[in-house]
């Protein structure tokens, strides 16, 4: 089967009129994936986040949330991932913290007298992590990577 699921991105930037489009910030991000059940009465579960700090710039505009954007963010975070043998209630997993760095540029659309932005984003996002998995114990390294296309507000 597929997981379905959904990533929730939310960043916030300061960003005064004389950083002309400049924004440094924080956020958080994850992807958060319903239960999937297998033909053998498994259910595979997935999620990960990371919080970071990070800086976001329109170079063109030298007005934030107006136009063309690059942005970045360097963070921490977990991920989780976990099989269940419903028949036997045996639970095998892989549970790991570590970094993550992101990358991107977007696109803003300034709407409702340009206090507010329709924004378009590519990111992507590498991560590095060490943690436990059934059967092969801790500190393990896991590497994963993604990359997603965000719509959002800014305000």
């Amino acid at each position: 089967g597929r997981n379905q699921g959904f990533t929730l991105s939310t960043f916030f930037y300061v960003a005064p009129n004389h950083w002309k489009g400049l924004g440094i910030g924080s956020g958080v991000k994850g992807f958060f994936a319903t239960p999937n059940n297998g033909g053998n009465n498994e259910t595979y579960l997935f999620n990960y986040y990371h919080v970071g700090l990070g800086i976001k710039y329109y170079p063109f505009s030298k007005v934030f949330n107006k136009g063309f954007s690059v942005k970045s963010n360097f963070g921490f975070g977990q991920m989780t991932e976990k099989m269940r043998y419903n028949d036997t209630q045996i639970y095998e997993h892989q549970f790991a913290i570590g970094t993550t760095l992101l990358g991107g540029f977007g696109y803003s659309i300034p709407i409702y007298k340009n206090k507010m932005a329709f924004n378009i984003d590519f990111e992507a996002e590498y991560s590095n992590r060490r943690g436990d998995v059934t059967g092969k114990g801790e500190n393990q390294k896991f590497q994963n990577s993604h990359i997603s296309l965000n719509l959002g507000l800014g305000f």
